[in-house]
Order: structure tokens, then C-alpha cells, then sequence
């Protein structure tokens, strides 16, 4: 009987231990479990690189403590012991999996130890991870609360530093190549506005890519839902990219009536973007869809939008509708260049009047302290439209040119840029102030001073009595003011 109850004893003992024990692993995996969510999500919890560098002693051939603990480092700015657990795992032959990336790290990893595809796009320095599953806690998105099991992350470099610009999370694999395309394109539209509106380091944009809806999209503070992705021709899919991109960096101006949104920002950022394409693409012939956004879009809005300028000579205070203003926007950024994105964040408040007034009030200064520098980079107010075919040829050299400017009363310095072979005539609203003889052989630049009698906005022509060319610019300086002396 002793015996027995002895046994009895320690069999109670065994199965109380292995329960202990049992509910110390379910905490400890619980535990682990929660770490890993925490790593994932960039956040270190306290011993986390301790807890990590255990588990990798106890198993050295499983990559993916290798790869959680070269992650933990990365995020504790330790990059030499966090490249050599990515260099181990990568000779552990580890795939692809969510803790090869991390928001930060040298870029001299870039695809030589970090598994990312460079895309070739119009900013150089843009890299894509391959579609991965999400290993944080479930996530859901801020609208609607559905869950998101893959991820894929994005980033840009510097000489020193890769860090990630945009986390776009999915649903499910449908249509990969658009998707990651759509992607790719949107994460080339943040960097290229950033870097013109001089943005530093904006934080990761997070993108929600549901399975399911009509391919339209939401902006939040710091997100971009994408209601199912529908196959796009490429001008479609860049438009549609860009303009998302544009809600988190470009200023908008609004309400306009017109259009199925009342504020600017995604419409005017999405032309800002073509324009940057244009841009870079040079004097090379364009890619089909561009060549096509270019004659059937940006160039008649640019055309419509001096049209409203000029029409503000006869009433000063109408508003334009959405899309004149849209064209107003773009055919400032063609003028004024990199002033343009100086300016445009100074404005007092979203209204047209708002709008109008820091560009009047910008150009104004800059004649005054010194030279307003002005660029005919568009076609001008009485360009033909439809436009003809090839129009990059059409607007090298005209017969006329007609730019609505904007300037205070008073006495102007200029000094044009022009190119061509004639004799030019120059006027300032209705009153000739100079001609200008051009020689085929060399670009020709002009100085003369003219009377501005009025302060708003006028329209300078250049009108070739003889021969064809093109101004291409035009540098001003207020010599006096209303009132001064000359």
C-alpha cells in the first residue's frame, strides 16, 4: 500500500511537471511569438537581441533566427553583426521571407545581401522586394478592417543608407504584374515630387491593395487604399499611380467644381509628374503613352490654363472651374521652374485667391530683389488645338508665341532668349516694346526696357515679322515702381 501511493505520488509529480512544463512553452511561444510581431512591426523590445542570439546558438543551421537577429540589429543601428547574420543565412540558402528587410540599412547591401530588384523608372535609385508573408501580428486596414496577409516593401538610396519609402500590403497574388508594376510606379511618383518640393524623408507611405472592387482609391494621413487592381494601359496606370502619390506631397488648392474631386493636390501632382518624365526623357523619342498624355492632355490644359490668366485682364475676380485651374498650376510650373515649388507652399490658405496671390506676390519680390527668371517650356495661349501631330516639333519654332505674365506697374528690365532667323517683334499687351533681328547661326539674346502701365496679368506675344523661331525665355527686373523716379 506504501509502495502504491508512493508511485501514486510521483506520477502526480511527473504529470504536474510536464504541465508546468507544457505552460511554460505555450507562455514561451507566446512569448516569441510576440517578440517576432514587435521585430516585424520595427519596433526592439528589451532583450530581444539576447533572446534572438540564444536561439540562434542553440539552432546555428535554421536561417530564420539568423534573419530575425540580423533584422533586431538592423533596427539598433548595429550594422556590421546585422550584415553578418544576413551573409550567414544567405549561405544557409534562406528565401525570401519578411525579416530579410528592414526599414533601414547600408546600401551596399542593396541586392548584393538584400534580396530587392532595382527598377528602372525615372528616379535611379528605386528598389522593389519580392511579394513576401506578412509575419507581424494580423493586420488591418484603417478603413475597413479587413485583413492583409501579403507584404512587399520599397525603397530609395542614398552614397550611404537604403531606407524604405513605401509598404504596400495585399490581399491576395491576382495579376502580380500589374500590381507590382502599380506599385513600382506609385513608390517613383513619391520620390520624384518629394525631391521637388524638397520633401526629407517622408515617412513610409503604407498601401492597402484590396482583392476585390472597381480599381478606384482612398488617401488617408499616411495611406493609399487601392479598391482591386484593374489591367491598365501604361498611361492609365501612371496617371492613376501618380495622382495617388500626389495627395501626399502636393498642396491643395480647392474647392473647384468640374471634376469628381473638389481639391487639386492629385491632379496637379499627377501633371507635375508627367512633366518630370518629359523632363528627364530629353530630346529622346518618346514612349507611346507619354507622347500620347502629352499631345491629348498636358498640352491643351496648358493652353486652356493661359487662356483663364489672360481672360483675368478683363475679370479680375472669377474663379476657375477644376480643370482651367489644373492648367493654371502646370503652365506655372513650365514658367517658373524650381521657383514654382518655392513658392507654391508659402500660399496663405487653399483658395484660388490664395493660389493666385503667393505667385503674384512671389514674382513681384523676386523682380524687385533681383531677376525673375521665366520659361516658355509649353506651348502658348493661341497654340491649335487638337494638337497636330508630333507636337515637340511644333513648339520649337513658330510663327508666334502669345504667354500670359504677371507684373507690377512700373519699369521693367528684360532681357529674351530666343533662337531662330528673322526679325522678331515683341509686345507687351497691345504696345510694341522692341524688335529683335535673329541670326540662324548662333542663339541671340535681346535686352530693352519697357513700360508695364498697369499692375495684373497681360499677355507678352512674340510675333515674327520675318522669318520663324522661338523665345524661349525671359529674365525681368523692376527698374522703378508706381510712384518712383526713374
Amino acid at each position: 500500500m506504501t509502495v502504491a501511493r508512493s508511485r501514486l505520488k510521483t506520477m502526480r509529480l511527473s504529470l504536474a511537471v510536464l504541465f508546468l512544463s507544457f505552460v511554460h512553452s505555450i507562455a514561451w511561444a507566446q512569448d516569441f511569438r510576440a517578440l517576432v510581431a514587435a521585430i516585424a512591426e520595427g519596433r526592439l523590445p528589451d532583450r530581444a537581441v539576447q533572446i534572438l542570439q540564444e536561439q540562434v546558438a542553440k539552432d546555428p543551421s535554421a536561417p530564420s533566427w539568423k534573419l530575425w537577429l540580423g533584422l533586431a540589429f538592423c533596427l539598433n543601428g548595429q550594422w556590421d553583426p546585422a550584415r553578418r547574420c544576413y551573409e550567414e543565412a544567405k549561405g544557409l540558402s534562406a528565401t525570401a521571407s519578411h525579416p530579410w528587410f528592414p526599414p533601414l540599412f547600408p546600401s551596399d547591401w542593396l541586392g548584393r545581401l538584400i534580396p530587392v530588384t532595382r527598377r528602372n523608372l525615372s528616379h535611379r535609385h528605386l528598389w522593389t522586394s519580392p511579394l513576401v508573408l506578412w509575419e507581424g501580428e494580423q493586420l488591418r486596414d484603417p478603413l475597413h478592417r479587413e485583413s492583409f496577409p501579403f507584404v512587399a516593401f520599397v525603397y530609395t538610396s542614398d552614397s550611404k543608407m537604403a531606407r524604405r519609402i513605401c509598404t504596400a500590403f495585399l490581399q491576395s497574388l491576382d495579376d502580380l504584374p500589374t500590381t507590382t508594376d502599380w506599385i513600382a510606379r506609385f513608390s517613383d511618383a513619391l520620390l520624384s515630387l518629394g525631391e521637388r518640393f524638397r520633401v526629407q524623408n517622408l515617412p513610409p507611405v503604407k498601401l492597402w491593395i484590396f482583392r476585390d472592387g472597381d480599381g478606384s482609391s482612398f488617401t488617408g494621413p499616411g495611406y493609399t487604399a487601392l479598391y482591386g487592381i484593374k489591367r491598365k494601359d501604361p498611361a492609365n496606370l501612371v496617371c492613376s499611380a501618380a495622382h495617388e502619390a500626389a495627395h501626399h506631397l502636393v498642396p491643395a488648392f480647392g474647392p473647384f467644381a468640374g471634376l469628381h474631386e473638389p481639391y487639386s493636390g492629385g491632379f496637379v501632382g499627377e501633371r507635375l509628374y508627367l512633366f518630370s518624365l518629359l523632363d528627364q526623357n530629353g530630346e529622346a523619342p518618346l514612349p507611346d503613352f507619354l507622347d500620347r498624355l502629352w499631345r491629348d492632355r498636358l498640352i491643351p490644359e496648358t493652353v486652356r490654363g493661359q487662356q483663364f490668366l489672360l481672360s483675368l485682364r478683363d475679370q479680375e475676380k472669377q474663379e476657375p472651374e477644376m480643370n482651367a485651374f489644373i492648367g493654371v498650376a502646370i503652365y506655372l510650373e513650365r514658367l517658373l521652374g524650381e521657383a514654382f515649388y518655392e513658392i507654391l507652399p508659402q500660399a496663405p490658405d487653399p483658395s484660388w485667391n490664395g493660389f493666385l496671390s503667393v505667385f503674384e506676390a512671389g514674382m513681384q519680390q523676386q523682380m524687385e530683389k533681383s531677376v525673375l527668371r521665366l520659361f516658355f517650356r509649353a506651348p502658348g495661349a493661341t497654340f491649335p488645338l487638337p494638337v497636330p501631330p508630333r507636337p515637340r516639333d511644333g513648339v520649337r519654332t513658330v510663327a508666334s508665341q502669345v504667354h500670359p505674365l504677371w507684373l507690377p506697374k512700373g519699369i521693367v528690365a528684360a532681357e529674351i532668349d530666343c533662337e531662330g532667323e528673322g526679325e522678331l517683334d515683341l509686345f507687351w499687351n497691345e504696345s510694341l516694346i522692341a524688335t529683335v533681328r535673329a541670326n540662324a547661326r548662333c542663339d541671340r539674346r535681346a535686352s530693352f526696357l519697357f513700360e508695364s502701365k498697369a499692375q495684373g496679368w497681360g499677355a507678352f506675344r512674340a510675333l515674327w515679322r520675318r522669318g520663324k523661331g522661338k523665345v524661349s525665355g525671359i529674365h525681368l527686373r523692376l527698374v522703378t515702381r508706381e510712384g518712383e523716379n526713374g
